[in-house]
C-alpha cells in the first residue's frame, strides 16, 4: 500500500486507521453500487504520523497536553495557538510533493478540490467529532493544497476538538489524522439528510434540509435551510427556506431511497452531506448519527412497546445504576434502564383494555402529550391483537379498598387532625428505620434495605395519606365540574389552590424566603454567598458576621428538607444536607428580588384571595340554584383547601426514606475507599444494589466495569429520551390539538394567567440566577426547585402535566404556568421576552434577547 497517498476506491483506504473516519466512510460508499461519489484520495494518517509528530515541538506540547483538565480552558486556548501554528508552517519532505503532484495529474491538475479533514477518532458509531477539524473549498494546484492539508492537520488542535477529546478520554498523541482530497463539484443545491430524525430518535422518519449553492452555505449558518420530514411515506414541508423550494418532491424522494440503501450497507443511521448537479445527486460524506436514543430489546421478536418513566415522573435526566437498582427494589414502577434512563415495557401491559386504561389514566394526568400518543397507539388493532400473554410492566403498590375507605372516612370527618396523625406514624416509621440501620454494617447493610422495600411501599401508600390525597383530587374535580356548569371557567381548583395548608414542598419555598430575610441584614453574609455559591460551608458561614444566626437557621432548614435536591428520585444525586450550596442561588435571588416578610405576605394574600373567590362561587350557586347546592359547594371548596396540600408528603416521606438508606450506603462505601477498594465513593453508584453487596463481603471490585459505565453515562448525557419508543426505532410524534397564535409554542396550561417578561433559559438549580419579573424556563422542576419560584413571574417546562411538580406549586403560589412545551429550552433563548399564556396553554417569543 501507498503509505502516503491512496485513492478512496482501493479497498485498504475503508480502514480508518488509514483514512480517518470521513475518508474511510468515504471509501465504503465508493463501493456501495449506485451510490455517486465524487472521486479522490487520502493523504493517509501515517503521513501525518511521520511528518507531524516527529516534529519535536510538536511531541513536547502533546506531553504537556496530556496533563490538562477540561477546565483549563485558558491553557488550552494556548497550546492550541502554539500546536497550531507550528504545523501550519510545517515544511512538507520533497518526496511527498512529488507524489502529490503525480495524484493530482492523474485525477486532473486543473479540477478544484474540497480538502477535508479525517481525524482517526471521527464520525464514528461511538463518538462524534463532526465539525471540530476544518475543510478547504475550491482548492487549486499542489501549493495551495500542501497548504490545505497543513491547515487540516493543525485543525486535529481546535480548541474544541482538544477539549472533546479530554472529556471523552482520547488521549491527544493517540489520536491522528488523515485528510481527503476530492473532486469539487459545483452544487446547484446543497444539504443534509439524516435517514432517522436526529431530534426525536425516529427510525421511521428521513429528515431532509436543502438550499442553493454549496453546503457550506447551510453548514455555516448563513443561509436558512427549507426541511422536509418523510414518516410514512407521506412528505410533509416542516420549515422554509429563502426564495422558493430549490428542490422537488420527485428529487426528495429519489434522494431518500439513496439514504435508505446507504443505511442499510452500513448497518446503522446515517448522517448525510450530499449535492445535487447536472440532474444528478453526489454524496460527499456519510456518518452515523451518534444522539439517537436505543430502542429496547425484544427478546420474544415482537415490537415491544416503552414508555419513559422519567416523562412520568418529572426526571428525564439519567439515573445511575446504583438509582436504577434502588428504584426497581421499591418498585413503584416497573422500571428498565435505556440509554441510561427510566422506561417501562407497557407492551403485555396494552394487550388487554384494562392494561390501557391504567395506562391511560396515568399519562393523562402526569404528561398529556404522551396520552394522546397512546390513544393514537390503541387505535391500531392489528398490533395489539398481535401481543401475546406475558409480564406486566405496570404496578400495584396500594392496598385500592383501604385507600378507598379512607378517602371516605376523611371526607366525612374534615378533621386536619387526621393530617398530623399521619405525619407521625411516618416520621415514626422513618426513625425506626434509620434506628435498625445504624445497629448494621457491612453487607447486612444492603440486605435490609434490599428486604425492606416491601414493607416501605405498605408504609409510604399508608391508606390514610393515600386516601386523604384520592379524596381531595375527586372533590376538586367536583368543584370544577360544578364551577364550569355555573360560570363557564374550566378549572377553577387553579386558582382555589392559593395558599393551602399542609403543602410540605411550597412551605420548603416560604421558609427559605425567612432565612433570606435574616440574611439581608448582613451585607458581608451576602457577599460570601455570591462568592461561595455552590460552595457554600457552614463552617465558614459561622466565621462571618452574622453567619451564626444564618448558619443555625440554614441547618434547621436542612434538618427539615436536607433529604432533598435536583432529580432526587436517583439515590445517587447530592442531597441539599451533602451540598447547602445548591441553595445559595436561591437565597440571594430572595434577597434581591422580594421584600423583607414575602413569606407571610404572600401567603396571606393568596389566601384572601382563594377565600374571596370561595365566597363570590358559593353565592353564585345560591342565587343560580339554592341554597342547599351552595352548602354543598361551600364545603367542597373548605374539604379541597384542608387536604389538597397532603399529596406533596407522599415524595416527601420517600426521600426521607432513602435518604436514611443512602447515609447508612454511603458509611459503608467511605470505609470501601478507606480501604482502597474503591478509587472515590463516587465508583459505588455504577453498581447494583447487589454488585454493591458483593463488593462489601468479597472487599474487591471490578474497576473496569465500573470504568466502562462511568464511559457509557457520559454519552447518555447528551441523549434525549422520547416520551415512547418501539423496540423497532418507531418514536410516535407527539403534538398539541389546540389552536394557537402563528409560531407560538404550544403546551398545557396549568395555572391560568399571562404574564410578560424576560426568559431565563437554565438546565440547572444553580444556574437559576433570577431577576424580579423573569420567567423560568426548564427542562422540568422537582421540590429541589421550589426556593426558586417565589422569585418568579412565571413558568415554563418542557415535561409535565396538571399534577407534576411545577403545575401544583405555580397554582398555589398563583402565577401563570405552561408545562409540556416539546423543545423549549431549544426554541426560546435566554434573555429573550417572552408571553406566557397560563390559560390557553401557549408562549408566544416576543423579541430577540
Amino acid at each position: 500500500m501507498e503509505k502516503y497517498l491512496i485513492g478512496l476506491k482501493n479497498k485498504e483506504a475503508q480502514s480508518i486507521s488509514v483514512s480517518g473516519g470521513k475518508g474511510a466512510n468515504l471509501a465504503r460508499l465508493h463501493g456501495i453500487n449506485d451510490i455517486p461519489v465524487p472521486d479522490g484520495f487520502v493523504v493517509t494518517a501515517q503521513c501525518y504520523a511521520e511528518i507531524v509528530t516527529a516534529v519535536p515541538e510538536v511531541q513536547r506540547l502533546l506531553d504537556t497536553l496530556s496533563e490538562i483538565s477540561e477546565e483549563q480552558t485558558d491553557t488550552i486556548k494556548q497550546l492550541s495557538i502554539q500546536i497550531k501554528k507550528i504545523i501550519e508552517n510545517i515544511t512538507f519532505p520533497s518526496s511527498f510533493i512529488n507524489k502529490l503532484d503525480k495524484k493530482l495529474s492523474d485525477y486532473g491538475i486543473s479540477f478544484s478540490y474540497a480538502v477535508r479533514s479525517s481525524a482517526t477518532a471521527e464520525d464514528l458509531p461511538g463518538a462524534s467529532f463532526a465539525g471540530q477539524q476544518d475543510t478547504f473549498l475550491n482548492v487549486r494546484g499542489t501549493v495551495d493544497i500542501c497548504n490545505a492539508i497543513a491547515k487540516c492537520w493543525a485543525s486535529l488542535f481546535n480548541e474544541r476538538a482538544i477539549a472533546y477529546r479530554i472529556k471523552n478520554g482520547f488521549e491527544h498523541d493517540k489520536v491522528t489524522i488523515a485528510v481527503v482530497v476530492q473532486k469539487m463539484v459545483i452544487s446547484e443545491v446543497s444539504g443534509v439528510m439524516f435517514t432517522a430524525d436526529p431530534m426525536t430518535s425516529d427510525r421511521f422518519t428521513t429528515v431532509i434540509e436543502a438550499v442553493r449553492g454549496l453546503g457550506e452555505e447551510l453548514v455555516s449558518g448563513r443561509k436558512n435551510p427549507f426541511e422536509w420530514k418523510l414518516r410514512n411515506g407521506k412528505l410533509q414541508k416542516t420549515s422554509d427556506g429563502e426564495g422558493g423550494a430549490p428542490i422537488n418532491e420527485a428529487r426528495l424522494l429519489e434522494l431518500t431511497a439513496i439514504g435508505k440503501h446507504i443505511e442499510t450497507a452500513f448497518d446503522c443511521e446515517q448522517d448525510i452531506e450530499w449535492c445535487y448537479a447536472d440532474e444528478k445527486f453526489y454524496i460527499v460524506q456519510a456518518r452515523p448519527i451518534t444522539t439517537l436514543f436505543p430502542p429496547p430489546q425484544s427478546p420474544d421478536g415482537y415490537k415491544h412497546c416503552a414508555i419513559s418513566v422519567g416523562h412520568l415522573q418529572m426526571m428525564t435526566d439519567t439515573v445511575l445504576p446504583l438509582g436504577i437498582s434502588m428504584l426497581q427494589k421499591s418498585n413503584f414502577f416497573s422500571v428498565k434502564e435505556l440509554g441510561g434512563h427510566m422506561f417501562m415495557d407497557i407492551t403485555y401491559d396494552i394487550a388487554k383494555s384494562g392494561g390501557r386504561m391504567r395506562v391511560l389514566s396515568e399519562a393523562r394526568i402526569k404528561d398529556p402529550l404522551m396520552h394522546e400518543a397512546l390513544k393514537k397507539i390503541f387505535d391500531r388493532k392489528e398490533y395489539l391483537r398481535s401481543i401475546p400473554d406475558g409480564p406486566k410492566g405496570l404496578t400495584t403498590v396500594v392496598d385500592r379498598w383501604g385507600v378507598l375507605t379512607g378517602a371516605f372516612k376523611i371526607y366525612h370527618r374534615n378533621n386536619e387532625s387526621d393530617i398530623d396523625s399521619y405525619i407521625e406514624r411516618q416520621n415514626a416509621e422513618i426513625e425506626a428505620v434509620r434506628g435498625k440501620l445504624e445497629k448494621l454494617s457491612g453487607a447486612d447493610i444492603i440486605k435490609f434495605i434490599i428486604n425492606e422495600q416491601e414493607h416501605f411501599r405498605k408504609v409510604l401508600y399508608d391508606p390514610a395519606g393515600a386516601g386523604t390525597t384520592l379524596m381531595a383530587m375527586m372533590v376538586g374535580h367536583s368543584v370544577d365540574k360544578s364551577v364550569e356548569r355555573l360560570t363557564g371557567e374550566k378549572a377553577i381548583t387553579n386558582r382555589l389552590s392559593k395558599s393551602v395548608r399542609h403543602n410540605v414542598t411550597s412551605e420548603m419555598g416560604l421558609k427559605l424566603c425567612e432565612i433570606s430575610d435574616v440574611t439581608r441584614n448582613y451585607p458581608q453574609i451576602v457577599a460570601y454567598l455570591e462568592k461561595a455559591g455552590e460552595n457554600l460551608s457552614l463552617d465558614k458561614l459561622r466565621q462571618v458576621e452574622g453567619g451564626a444566626e444564618v448558619a443555625d437557621k440554614l441547618e434547621k432548614f436542612l434538618s427539615e428538607y436536607g433529604m432533598r435536591c435536583t432529580g432526587e428520585i436517583d439515590i445517587t444525586r447530592e442531597r441539599f444536607r451533602e451540598r447547602p450550596g445548591q441553595l445559595s442561588t436561591a437565597l440571594i435571588n430572595n434577597i434581591k428580588n422580594l421584600p423583607t416578610g414575602h413569606a407571610i405576605t404572600a401567603f396571606s394574600q393568596g389566601k384572601e384571595e382563594a377565600e374571596q373567590l370561595a365566597a363570590e362561587l358559593v353565592s353564585k350557586m345560591e342565587g343560580a340554584h339554592g341554597r342547599c347546592k351552595a352548602q354543598k359547594l361551600r364545603k367542597q371548596i373548605e374539604i379541597y383547601r384542608n387536604f389538597i396540600g397532603v399529596r406533596e408528603y407522599t415524595k416527601y416521606f420517600w426521600m426521607c426514606h432513602y435518604d436514611v438508606y443512602k447515609q447508612a450506603i454511603m458509611r459503608e462505601v467511605q470505609r470501601l475507599v478507606n480501604d482502597k477498594v474503591l478509587n472515590e465513593a463516587s465508583d459505588a453508584y455504577y453498581l447494583s444494589l447487589e454488585e454493591l453487596m458483593e463488593v462489601i463481603k468479597s472487599k474487591k471490585a471490578d474497576v473496569s466495569i465500573i470504568y466502562e459505565r462511568r464511559k457509557a453515562y457520559q454519552s447518555y448525557q447528551a441523549l434525549t429520551p422520547p416520551r415512547i419508543i418501539f423496540s423497532d426505532g418507531e418514536v410516535p410524534p407527539v403534538s398539541y390539538s389546540s389552536n394557537i397564535p402563528d409560531r407560538a409554542l404550544a403546551g398545557l396550561a396549568v395555572s391560568s394567567g399571562i404574564i410578560e417578561g424576560r426568559a431565563r433559559v437554565v438546565e440547572s438549580l444553580s444556574d437559576a440566577h433570577i431577576e424580579k419579573g423573569d420567567i423560568l424556563v426548564t427542562i422540568f422542576t422537582d421540590p429541589s426547585w421550589t426556593p426558586v419560584f417565589v422569585s418568579l413571574s412565571g413558568l415554563v417546562t418542557e415535561v409535565g402535566g396538571m399534577m407534576s411538580h411545577g403545575a401544583v406549586i405555580t397554582r398555589e403560589y398563583g402565577m401563570p404556568a405552561v408545562v409540556g412545551v416539546v423543545g423549549a429550552t431549544k426554541q426560546i433563548k435566554d434573555g429573550q421576552r417572552i408571553r406566557l399564556n397560563g390559560t390557553e396553554g401557549y408562549i408566544e417569543i416576543l423579541e430577540d434577547n
